[in-house]
Formats: structure tokens, sequence, C-alpha cells
């Protein structure tokens, strides 16, 4: 190691300090050390996501800049935390886990509102994360509906949390 003496003329003190080969300044140093501290937070959550139904927020995240009604729809779709008609079939109050509004005996899943016929009559946003809450609002006001309307399996005990 090279030891140099910087002399200040002013107050005649000596400072000692470490030459490195080429001296790199603060802005460089503290990019180098946030950089490798948010990879190895990647890392972390990459190895805590494996097998998680949330892993897929970690290559397709959701904007956080949007309305909590937004990214809570977008949430429920991207995690499949919250197909309601898969949850009222395995609590007993629907007789399938096909979606009631269309009646094409298709799953209830992340890209079906998209494609669902009941939802046709929607206006198409161009932004896809306003255009997914959209359809999922919209789908779960009609399942609604055609659960407490239309005669589903179960419905005084589904009238009692109402």
């Amino acid at each position: 190691m090279m030891w140099e003496a910087l002399v200040n003329k002013n107050m005649g003190d000596c400072i000692l300090w470490l030459a490195t080969p080429c001296p790199c300044p603060y802005s460089v140093a503290y990019n180098d050390i946030k950089r490798k501290i948010n990879k190895a937070i990647k890392n972390y959550n990459v190895t805590q996501a494996t097998g998680k139904s949330w892993s897929v927020l970690l290559s397709n995240p959701i904007p956080g800049n949007l309305l909590r009604q937004v990214t809570t729809a977008n949430f429920r779709l991207l995690t499949s935390h919250d197909y309601l008609q898969g949850h009222l079939y395995r609590i007993g109050i629907s007789p399938s886990t096909d979606c009631p509004l269309c009646s094409e005996g298709n799953f209830m899943c992340f890209n079906h509102p998209l494609s669902c016929s009941a939802l046709r009559d929607k206006h198409f946003i161009v932004d896809i994360f306003l255009n997914r809450a959209d359809l999922y609002w919209a789908a779960r006001r009609k399942i609604l509906v055609f659960t407490l309307f239309m005669g589903v399996r179960g419905k005084k005990r589904f009238m009692k949390w109402f």
C-alpha cells in the first residue's frame, strides 16, 4: 500500500490517506454499494418467492402509482388470490368453478375476464392495469347479482353474510 501525505498549507496539518490506483468519487462508490445491496435484496426475494402464488409479481410488478382499487384488482388477478367462483365452489355455495356469467364452461382464471362474453359491454381501456381492474370489478358485481338473485345452491347460507 502506498501512503501519501497531504499538507494543508494553512493549518500545517498532515493528513494521511490511502492512495488507490484509481480513486473513485463518492457518488460512484455510493451507486456501486446501492447496486450490490439491491441485487442481494432481489436474490433474497426470488428465493423467498419460489413456489409461492405471488412469485409472478417479481417479473411483472404492479406500478405503485395506481389507485388502490386498481392495484387490489390486479394483485388478486395476478396472484390467483381471488377467483370468486372458485371460492364459492370450495365453500359449497356454487355448483361448479365455471364462469356463471358466460355459461361457456370456462374456468374463472386470470385471462378469462378479458375474453368473457358477458363482459363485452365494458369499454376497452388502453392501460392494461386499468382494463383488468375494470373487468375484475364488473365481473364481481355481476357474479354477486347472479349468486344472490339467480337461485344458486346455498343461497340462504350466502344471504346470512349480508
